[in-house]
């Protein structure tokens, strides 16, 4: 008699946020029913997204979890959202049927820097290109070949170069520094002949750049002596003649070259900071200009003198020390280490404040100066981009409707309790549910979306005309919910249910559902203690004056390193007309968001109070914030006699007075567990699972809580760690997908292991 054939296996992905979408859109590739039997979403309440859902309100207005910013080295996440709208297929007439219509570059940044009681605005304007992320293969997310790295080092050096050749160095130029050689500099204003080259002061070469030398490179030095003939500075040209000199892959470097390279990079940095003077003496553009200088030198210095161009964990190798603290203790200037640009890009784009306090900043230094070279450097079209809807309307409403359309089956209003080991505790072998909610059609799924000005788009409630009984918005998605469950709990077993878990909920809840995988695998364990969370907070305004009326120096800003307790702003305005008001009624839609102090502890989950109180917490954060902080955004938003903020500008239906008008903004209080952003604090990287290494047979993990290369939480290490989580799961596809985009396979973010690369 025939063998049977062998059962296709079954696949349940536990969390619909990021991570969990990007492993169920991977698996369902082509004709996923020849390797799997089935592929189903487990997600509590009636929408996907986890930090990232957003749903719609009062006059179809955009409610968001807080401020999503694209950033421009998103090459995984933005591949994937354009082959997912490719496939989608929207007509013409639709608002939003592409990447294209679906995200505006965001390339107008301002730092605001603490002078005294005032704040000072630092500008920076990316350039731009007509290009797109995502569409060209990307980089190892990690920039684990070390011939990456050394290029944008590379790079980063002629550009203080340029600068010690010319005096000027603007933020937006960072962008420009394939084209930065030594060429003679336009005169300011760029409109001129280009400025003759400064006068040649050689300094006498130090004792111990003379020790580094050695035999071996005294070459070096004789070209040297031609090249600095149109050199400002002796150890900075040297340095970077050097270092042009070298093979684009560190392995193939003389170590006493490395030697030389810090000797002079560190004589660089002296001679800088001297040739400057005090930074009270500068002007601020010179004094900023300084500051970038004195960072990227120091950067380029403890690069080399760690041995990170060499060293098998590449930047990890950093990850047990503070960013600052690390460029302290390479020769940057207190200042430069401290100053706004590092503050509001290294500390406040993450959260990186330990127990969400903005007296303790604190992140790995590997990670940090990962992130920012990532965004300086390889950056495609804009530093960043803004979406033109709401993040459920732009990513996971299309997303839904391509995987439904593949057959991925989507489990709403079940929340996950908790995972069981079975008795040789190395299987998974029972998840149990709670189901929060009874459809009145059982035969049918549920249906989330609504339209929204022509656009699908996630509702900001469960709609009750599908439910048997009434579920609101809190009682669907909160922890600490008082709502009885909807029937006997659900409960998923091995081999019945599934053959394959995913678990795609964030670590934070880990203690919670994963109690038995804890106290059974050490590791995990430590990840779960290891890996600090934190509240955040935001909030929405929408107002009545235009850009204009209010003041704004700046178009369509984001604004970072500013009053706390909210001290990222983003100008919205772009999001007017995919909402749905009267003409004229808003002239203008303001974001802000922050960190949110955070108690020590695993919080009860009989503090049912909890989320109220965080929520009121948040409310008068925000009051107090426009009431004090915002004269410097929005000088024609305040009054002057008394001072405090105009009130009548916040759009009511109502048309309450003084702060009452705040009732009819938009708030959030981000508590949940699964909410929680994840830190990547000193010393914790180490401590993150790859998604391969759950220890457990049948699990698999996925987030941005993972290590997955770029071990920090964004979208972008959601996406990448979904990626290596499919691939996992199935490989014989991944190869197929690798052929077909002419990509080799590449090594696992966490160990030496084959993987297939995205």
């Amino acid at each position: 008699m025939a063998a049977e054939p062998a059962r296709r296996p079954r696949v349940a992905i536990l969390g619909g946020g990021v991570a969990g979408m990007t492993v169920a859109y991977e698996l369902s590739r082509g004709d996923w029913q020849e390797d799997f039997e089935s592929i189903t979403v487990y997600q509590y309440g009636w929408r996907l997204g986890g930090k990232g859902a957003s749903g719609r309100g009062l006059h179809g207005r955009i409610e968001e979890h807080g401020l999503h910013i694209w950033l421009g080295f998103y090459d995984n996440a933005f591949r994937m959202l354009r082959e997912c709208y490719e496939e989608l297929g929207r007509g013409p007439d639709s608002p939003i049927r592409d990447v294209e219509s679906a995200f505006e570059r965001a390339s107008v940044f301002v730092i605001q820097e603490p002078v005294g009681d005032a704040w000072l605005p630092w500008v920076a304007e990316f350039p731009e290109t007509d290009e797109m992320p995502g569409v060209d293969p990307a980089i190892d997310p990690a920039l684990d070949e070390a011939g990456a790295l050394w290029s944008i080092m590379l790079r980063a050096l002629r550009l203080v170069a340029s600068f010690n050749r010319s005096g000027t160095l603007a933020p937006g130029r960072l962008a420009e520094l394939p084209e930065v050689r030594f060429e003679p500099v336009p005169a300011a204003g760029g409109d001129g002949p280009p400025s003759p080259p400064p006068a040649i002061h050689l300094s006498p070469v130090p004792p111990t750049v003379l020790d580094a030398l050695g035999g071996c490179l005294e070459s070096v030095y004789e070209r040297l002596r031609d090249i600095l003939t149109k050199a400002h500075d002796f150890e900075l040209a040297a340095a970077l003649a050097v270092a042009e000199t070298l093979d684009p892959d560190p392995a193939g470097h003389d170590p006493d070259a490395h030697r030389l390279l810090t000797s002079l990079l560190e004589e660089a940095g002296t001679r800088l900071r001297a040739r400057l003077g005090p930074t009270a003496d500068l002007s601020d553009g010179a004094r900023r200009d300084w500051y970038l200088c004195d960072i990227l030198i120091a950067t380029f210095r403890g690069l080399l003198a760690d041995g990170v161009f060499t060293h098998p964990d590449g930047l990890r190798r950093l990850d047990d020390e503070d960013f600052a603290d690390w460029l302290l203790r390479h020769g940057a200037h207190p200042e430069a280490a401290r100053c706004g640009f590092v503050t509001t890009l290294m500390y406040d784009l993450p959260f990186a404040y330990r127990d969400g306090d903005p007296a303790q900043p604190s992140i790995a230094a590997g990670v940090a100066l990962l992130g920012a070279l990532r965004i300086l450097f390889t950056s495609t079209g804009a530093v960043a981009w803004k979406m033109r809807a709401g993040m459920g309307d732009v990513v996971f409403a299309p997303l839904f409707e391509v995987l439904e359309r593949r057959g991925v089956r989507f489990e709403f209003f079940h929340r996950v309790e908790s995972l069981h080991l079975d008795e040789t505790r190395t299987r998974v072998e029972s998840v149990r549910l709670t189901r929060q909610a009874l459809l009145c059609d059982p035969s049918q799924p549920y249906r989330p979306l609504v339209e929204v000005a022509g656009l699908p788009c996630w509702p900001n409630a469960p709609l009750a005309d599908q439910l048997t009984e009434p579920l609101t918005a809190t009682d669907a998605e909160s922890f600490w919910s008082r709502k009885p469950p909807a029937g006997p709990p659900v409960v998923l077993r091995d081999g019945a249910d599934f053959d394959q878990l995913v678990l795609a909920i964030p670590v934070g809840a880990h203690p919670y559902v994963c109690e038995e995988l804890l106290e059974a695998d050490a590791r995990w364990r430590a990840m779960a203690e290891r890996l600090e969370t934190v509240y955040t907070q935001a909030f929405q305004v929408w107002l009545s004056a235009g850009p204009d009326e209010l003041g704004a120096a700046w178009p369509a800003v984001t604004s970072g390193g500013y009053y706390e307790p909210f001290d990222t702003y983003a100008d919205m305005r772009q999001l007017i007309g995919r909402e749905c008001w009267a003409p004229g009624q808003v002239g203008s839609i303001a974001y802000f968001c922050n960190a949110m102090p955070t108690p020590r502890g695993l919080p009860s989950r009989e503090d049912r109070a909890l989320p109220v109180r965080a929520a009121t917490r948040v409310k008068a954060n925000a009051i107090a914030f426009l009431e004090q902080a915002t004269g410097e955004l929005w000088p024609g938003g305040v009054e002057r006699y008394p001072d405090g903020f105009r009130w009548e500008l916040l759009v009511d239906d109502e048309e309450r007075s003084g702060p009452a008008r705040f009732d009819a903004q938009f708030w959030r209080a981000n508590v949940d567990p699964s909410e929680r952003y994840v830190l990547s604090l000193p010393g914790t990287t180490r401590y993150r699972l790859a998604p391969d290494e759950s220890g457990f047979a049948n699990l698999t993990l996925a987030g941005d809580w993972t290590r997955c290369g770029l071990d920090s939480g964004c979208v972008e290490a959601a996406v990448t760690s979904g990626l290596l989580a499919a691939h996992h799961l199935r490989p014989a596809s991944a190869r197929r997908l690798l052929g077909e985009l002419g990509l080799p396979a590449r090594r696992s973010a966490s160990r030496g292991e084959r993987v297939e690369a995205e």
